[in-house]
């Protein structure tokens, strides 16, 4: 297993060495692989994340401002840790390393932290998440408990280490309520789908500097522009919406949608 060590940096310090790795290979981490595979959707449909984001992200060196969501997630990992320990009696240490797929340079990952093993599956992952209880009932309502692009996130991690199993633990912070569960890993899923997917984005996007079709009004920008010389588009038109939704359905249909 290939890794850069972090045990010796504090935040600033680690979000450097990341962002640099990431550029200099182009390289997608597990909270970008759900974005990648376009499932980051609310409940309406449109996207918050995309993969004209991460493009943007890597190739323009957009960055994503920090905020009291992001600050809350970071300051409670610890206590959503000693919880989920007391709660399953399980034992966790942290990582201090970017790992990185021994076959794909591309494909790394950070985890929250490590379970020490507890059964014949060995070692596991733990991922760790903060939301309210509304949130949280819309999940259950929409995906049985963990967002599609969270499992994805997960199955990433997995597929890197080769772990057998990842847990994954959300605190409710206006309840102050802990909920966890155990994924396995789905090789299935993993060829058939996540890595292909992933791989195609790296080289025929990332390397290639050619920006993915857009879902949304933001990924519309990059790939035409604001203004389109003797024509004018109003991205935020419904015409406009449906052709976006068009050029999806179409990028899908040609398997081009990666």
């Amino acid at each position: 297993m290939r890794y850069i060590p972090t045990k010796d940096l504090d935040f600033a310090g680690w979000l450097d060495v990341r962002r640099k790795y990431i550029v200099d290979y182009n390289a997608i981490g597990g909270s970008s692989a759900g974005a990648v595979l376009g499932l980051c959707q609310r409940g309406d449909g449109t996207f918050f994340e995309t993969p004209g984001s991460v493009y943007r992200k890597i190739v323009e060196g957009e960055e994503t401002p920090d905020n009291a969501r992001m600050k809350r997630g970071r300051m409670l990992e610890d206590v959503v840790v000693r919880m989920f320990e007391e709660e399953t009696g399980l034992k966790t240490r942290n990582d201090f390393k970017i790992r990185i797929h021994d076959s794909y340079d591309w494909a790394i990952g950070d985890y929250d932290r490590m379970v020490v093993s507890h059964d014949d599956l060995g070692p596991s992952i733990l991922e760790v998440k903060t939301t309210d209880s509304w949130v949280y009932k819309t999940w259950l309502e929409n995906y049985e408990g963990i967002p599609p692009y969270q499992l994805a996130q997960c199955q990433h991690y997995m597929w890197i280490s080769g772990h057998n199993t990842c847990y994954w633990a959300v605190l409710l912070v206006d309840t102050w309520e802990l909920h966890y569960h155990r994924i396995h890993r789905d090789d299935d899923y993993l060829a058939a789908y996540h890595v292909p997917r992933l791989q195609n984005f790296v080289e025929n996007h990332l390397q290639k500097r050619v920006p993915p079709p857009p879902l949304n009004e933001n990924d519309a920008r990059m790939v035409w522009g604001e203004e389109i010389p003797g024509k004018y588009i109003d991205v935020g038109s419904e015409d406009f919406k449906e052709l976006l939704k068009a050029i999806h359905m179409s990028s899908v249909a040609s398997g081009l949608d990666k």
